[in-house]
């Protein structure tokens, strides 16, 4: 059973990791930044081929987000 928050009246959130939203989504964006990392070791050791731009503008822009966290 997931413990719940009461919110105005009879609205209730569930509450996960430390009870906050934030800690939920500053989750999410280490996973994200984590598979950007990984995809930057197979473009450096060539396997990945053919990615092209699209491939460091998404390590560049996960960088970013880690760096906001």
């Amino acid at each position: 059973m997931i413990p719940t928050k009461k919110l105005n009246n009879d609205v209730e959130m569930p509450m996960i990791g430390f009870g906050t939203w934030r800690h939920c989504l500053h989750c999410l964006l280490l996973l994200y930044f984590l598979v950007a990392v990984n995809t930057l070791q197979l473009f450096i050791s060539g396997s990945h081929i053919g990615c092209g731009c699209s491939c460091i503008a998404f390590i560049a822009f996960s960088f970013y987000i880690f760096l906001l966290l």
